[in-house]
């Protein structure tokens, strides 16, 4: 017979009155602050998240005005029209040569125009000789004022002060057209110079609608009442999506930090600047809205302590004999031991039915333990056998791609290039049929320098690459061929099929998160790119994740493609830099 004083009855009792004071006041206190402080977090997310979408938009077109004015390097009919025009013997040409070198400059200048978005307008090229060549979505080749002063237009000044360098435009008037396309517009420009002589052939610039503004706003909504405007580099008000006071605009112009007031409301300001333009989007917050919002908040919870006292009350009256503390301290135990702390044991003490329980736990984690400890050294060895089969998956696989593209250099009959071909392959080979497990990071951008250069000498000016490795890294210890397979991906699925320029990147860096350092390995590529949601795995991924999940649990790795944008791959990996110096190793 076990004493009352003993029985779960009266502890029962004892912790119902105990918990039941206590838990009031705790929700009392804290619920109102924690709603407040949440709804202001919420609103300063969704608030960043806004503005991070409407920059990333803006940055859209302006990167589709960027192309326009890229355009002449890559079309060598319009710079050969080019020189020509801006050549003393141009005089001398008789009108049908002229009239086919000025027809070739606006249709190229047309065609590239009809190539982009809708809110593209016009496109216009001054040559160094001040001849002008204009072409627009709406009324196609049209006329320029006669007598323009090109020299004197600030954007003109721009563009020639930044060389070849693209130049932003803020938002002006088409001044220089007899009829305006747009009451006005916002451009890139770039002076456009011959690649060879570095001669000055003229400026080309493109306009796009300041409309782009208001569509890039439609439909956003914060949950509270909110006013959005965006101002140019000198301060000059573009857009708003609401009439605001000139004491408004004068506070948000010269804002110090402070709230901000109007007759109707106060204001919370967020401000972003755009990183292609001296441009800031703000967006005002109505604070009147919040506070009646966190009100509500107080109200809702006040009702939720009540509520949640009357069923905590009838809980511990239905389950009188069902629920008790030592039960709550046992699963505590049980869920510790779960994530792998099985040093733990149950507390035996006291005369109930519960401590002769956890006495025949005790047993059984005992028994758990011996089990363990004989099925470790099995398990150990099955990982190393799976790490091994990994790697030899990837090296016929890669030795497979490199003899092709030897014969295909072979067949060529270049010789020398043959010989260097041999050169970096005997190296990769000597490195691959190492047989350690793991290589330094230096050593692995080796491998790939070597293999994209016996790719570049198949593809040629096709296939860029870029590699940058922090030097903290280079003695960083990782899977022997890991990124191989990624950048091998990369160049025969990613920028072969595009047929035309395509750029590869790989870099290695640190980067603490929350005081913690992590390896950050970034491979990306510009070709075809793939819809993740249809491709169901990739046999180079799966080996690359594989590996890595044998040797840290921790690592991740992360895909994020689009058809048409390329491919970019991320891998994190925790570092351990407390007992070297100069590099680190991955912390096992």
């Amino acid at each position: 017979m076990i004493h009352y004083r003993y029985s779960f009855r009266f502890k029962l009792i004892t912790v119902f009155l105990i918990s039941i004071f206590l838990l009031s006041i705790l929700v009392m206190v804290t619920l109102p602050t924690y709603f407040s402080k949440t709804m202001n977090k919420e609103i300063d997310v969704l608030t960043d998240s806004t503005l991070t979408a409407i920059e990333h938009n803006l940055n859209s077109y302006f990167d589709e005005l960027e192309r326009i004015t890229i355009m002449p390097y890559f079309n060598q009919s319009f710079m050969d029209s080019l020189l020509v025009i801006n050549n003393s013997y141009y005089d001398e040409l008789d009108t049908y040569n002229k009239f086919l070198l000025t027809q070739s400059i606006q249709y190229t200048l047309a065609n590239y125009l009809q190539s982009t978005r809708v809110d593209v307008l016009s496109a216009l090229f001054v040559t160094e000789n001040l001849q002008s060549f204009i072409t627009t979505k709406k009324y196609g080749q049209t006329s320029v004022i006669n007598g323009y002063n090109f020299k004197g237009a600030q954007w003109y000044r721009q563009a020639i002060i930044n060389n070849s360098n693209v130049t932003y435009i803020n938002a002006h008037k088409q001044d220089y057209l007899q009829t305006p396309v747009a009451g006005q517009v916002f451009s890139v420009a770039r002076l456009i110079k011959d690649p060879i002589t570095m001669k000055t052939l003229g400026v080309l610039m493109a306009d796009m609608d300041t409309n782009i503004i208001a569509k890039t706003f439609n439909n956003i909504n914060l949950g509270v009442s909110s006013i959005i405007t965006v101002y140019d580099g000198n301060n000059n008000l573009i857009y708003a999506t609401k009439p605001i006071s000139e004491s408004l605009e004068d506070q948000i112009i010269n804002y110090t930090g402070k709230k901000i007031s109007s007759e109707k409301d106060d204001y919370r300001l967020i401000k972003r600047p755009l990183s292609k333009l001296p441009w800031h989007i703000n967006i005002l917050v109505s604070q009147s809205e919040l506070n009646d919002k966190v009100k509500g908040m107080y109200i809702v919870g006040g009702l939720f302590i009540i509520l949640e006292l009357l069923i905590t009350i009838l809980i511990y009256y239905l389950m009188w004999n069902h629920i008790t503390k030592p039960f709550n301290n046992m699963l505590m135990t049980i869920e510790k031991i779960q994530k792998g702390n099985r040093s733990l044991l149950f507390d035996e003490s006291g005369k109930d039915e519960i401590s002769y329980l956890c006495h025949n736990l005790n047993n059984m984690m005992y028994e758990i333990d011996d089990l363990v400890s004989r099925e470790y050294k099995a398990i150990i060895e099955k990982q190393k056998a799976e790490y091994h089969a990994l790697q030899s998956q990837i090296q016929p696989h890669f030795l497979f791609n490199t003899l092709n593209g030897l014969i295909g250099l072979n067949r060529l009959g270049e010789r020398k290039k043959v010989e260097e071909t041999i050169i970096n392959l005997t190296g990769m080979m000597r490195y691959i049929l190492n047989q350690q497990d793991t290589s330094s990071l230096e050593e692995e951008f080796k491998l790939l320098k070597r293999y994209c250069a016996l790719q570049k000498l198949r593809f040629g000016e096709r296939i860029n690459y870029d590699f940058q490795l922090d030097p903290e890294l280079e003695d960083v210890q990782v899977p022997k061929l890991l990124l191989q397979p990624l950048v091998e991906n990369a160049i025969i699925h990613g920028l072969e099929p595009i047929h035309e320029s395509g750029q590869l990147q790989v870099k290695a860096f640190i980067e603490k998160i929350e005081d913690k350092d992590y390896i950050y390995i970034l491979v990306e590529d510009n070709g075809i790119g793939f819809d993740i949601t249809k491709v169901s795995s990739n046999v180079g991924i799966a080996n690359t994740k594989n590996r890595l999940m044998l040797i840290n649990s921790s690592s991740e790795i992360t895909i994020d493609s689009k058809e048409g944008e390329g491919t970019k791959i991320n891998i994190k990996i925790p570092l351990n830099l407390e007992n070297n110096s100069k590099a680190g190793s991955v912390d096992l």
